[in-house]
């Protein structure tokens, strides 16, 4: 596969539930603050049909997203490391790995019962509400933003309804990226 960093998130996410055979729906976002999302109610992920360059550029624009961004690639490239000696570019690990984060929401719905899986989500939003009430006293206390959005970007990931859908993104990692890189041999990106 020759990595195309123009593609859109979109269409890396079906390549993803092509590779992986996976029945989980995709959608198109029409909503551009969000690149990646799980939606239960409609049982699919939700992604943004806009390329993974412009996505690694506008999360690391902003002080809020960039702590995340960061966060994110540094497990997306620790669950690649058996592929170090291939060119594989930031912007692409985070995507595959944001796709995979999602597919773990749905894969978690669709394998435990509605009651764990409301139970989970009412946790999480009750912790991700306590963390930004922490974040915005720490901002208003004339603490550092960036260090303060880092602190809560590793708390949200700490959120155990996140940890699980983490633990399927780190799982399928290696065998999307087996995957993706066999159909075509490693290619540089362009």
């Amino acid at each position: 596969m020759c990595i195309d960093l123009n593609q859109t998130a979109f269409q890396l996410a079906n390549e993803i539930k092509r590779v992986l055979d996976s029945d989980v729906r995709i959608r198109i976002s029409l909503n551009n603050a969000t690149f990646f999302e799980y939606d239960s109610d409609e049982d699919a992920v939700i992604v943004a049909p806009v390329s993974l360059l412009e996505i690694e550029e506008k999360e690391k624009a902003q002080i809020s997203s960039r702590a995340a961004y960061e966060l994110v690639l540094m497990s997306a490239k620790t669950s690649a490391r058996k592929f170090n000696g291939i060119l594989l570019p930031d912007c692409f690990l985070y995507c595959v790995y944001s796709t995979l984060h999602e597919m773990g929401h749905h894969d978690y719905f669709v394998s435990s019962s509605a009651t764990e899986f409301q139970g989970h989500v009412a946790q999480r939003e009750s912790l991700l509400e306590f963390s930004k009430g922490k974040l915005i006293n720490a901002i208003a206390s004339g603490q550092d933003p960036r260090n303060s959005q880092k602190i809560f970007s590793r708390s949200y990931r700490d959120i155990p309804f996140e940890k699980i859908a983490d633990d399927y993104a780190r799982r399928l990692m290696p065998v999307v990226l087996s995957k993706l890189l066999v159909e075509d041999g490693p290619n540089e990106a362009k």
